[in-house]
């Protein structure tokens, strides 16, 4: 399969790529999600604020509510306007962004490492400090169903909403049925850690990363391990994949962010970001990857919210 028909070479691609910086907040920012159109772009930061930019105008919206520091947004896939958050005040808060107050609190036991929405926006699961999952239903706004396991790290849904990807402390990922939450397969892949996973949009794949600096891409159909990506010498943080499913970005504590090809795991490119990146995010319809974290020059810490795109692309911050 030729995934790059009607594209120039990937690596002069990525050669052509140019840096954007937005404008950033005074706290730190933890995590970053586009809406589902790639209208808006969210960051959960360290000062208790969400931050939204509008990518047609380049504004800023903040949003306050939660009492420390937000380690998680994610955006209801069927409504640009809705976004959740996951905060060390352990609770979830949902989001009109075209308010400023939040229309919803949910409480579930802990702090959250993980924030999904599914993708017919009904349910969002989270996995939580106290090694609890919950899933809450939008409708009603609470938690329908919680479940305590192994240590998680991560979580995804698939496409249909019935299955549930976990990552553990085991080196595993555990696949779960919904609703009735019942262990269906365990993708046993990696010898620490699995820190993050990350599923495409067509819902074919799902990439792990490890604390064993591996990245294990698998196919969902039958839960095999179709490629490995050895580049990384420190623990995988972050992955995402590209709109298109041809790309793969990931990062660990070095302070680039690597791009490679799904296809044949080959390393494409690296983008410099001269700090450590705390998370990052491949636009939902375009070759834009959000890139948040923070740098330190002379002692001094300061955050960032980097755009890296297509020259094609305007800027507007």
């Amino acid at each position: 399969m030729d995934i790059h028909k009607g594209l120039q070479d990937p690596k002069e691609l990525f050669k052509q790529f140019k840096l954007e910086s937005m404008r950033a907040s005074s706290g730190k920012p933890l995590t970053v999600a586009w809406n589902c159109t790639g209208t808006y772009l969210a960051a959960g930061l360290t000062n208790q604020y969400i931050r939204v930019w509008s990518i047609s105008s380049g504004q800023t919206i903040d949003l306050a509510g939660h009492y420390e520091r937000v380690d998680q947004v994610c955006w209801n896939p069927q409504d640009p306007n809705i976004l959740a958050s996951a905060s060390a005040d352990k609770s979830i808060k949902l989001w009109d962004i075209r308010k400023k107050q939040p229309f919803a609190s949910i409480k579930t036991g802990g702090q959250s490492f993980s924030l999904r929405w599914s993708d017919d926006g009904k349910y969002i699961v989270t996995a939580n400090e106290n090694h609890w999952i919950s899933i809450i239903d939008y409708e009603s706004k609470s938690v329908i169903k919680s479940k305590r396991g192994d240590i998680t790290f991560d979580v995804a849904w698939d496409n249909s909403g019935e299955r549930l990807f976990i990552s553990t402390s085991h080196g595993d990922v555990n696949v779960m049925s919904w609703p009735d939450y019942e262990l269906q397969h365990t993708m046993k892949g990696h010898t620490s850690s699995c820190y993050c996973i990350s599923k495409d949009a067509s819902g074919r794949y799902l990439a792990v990363g490890s604390a064993d600096a591996l990245i294990s891409i698998w196919d969902l159909e039958d839960y095999i391990c179709i490629r490995t990506i050895t580049d990384h010498i420190h623990p995988v943080t972050a992955l995402s994949f590209s709109h298109d499913s041809q790309f793969l970005a990931s990062n660990d504590e070095e302070p680039t962010i690597h791009v490679s090809d799904v296809d044949t795991g080959e390393l494409i490119h690296k983008f410099d970001i001269q700090g450590q990146a705390s998370y990052l995010a491949w636009h939902p319809k375009k070759h834009i990857l959000a890139v948040v974290g923070e740098s330190r020059y002379n002692g001094v810490s300061r955050p960032f919210v980097q755009l890296f795109k297509e020259p094609k692309y305007k800027d507007y911050s």
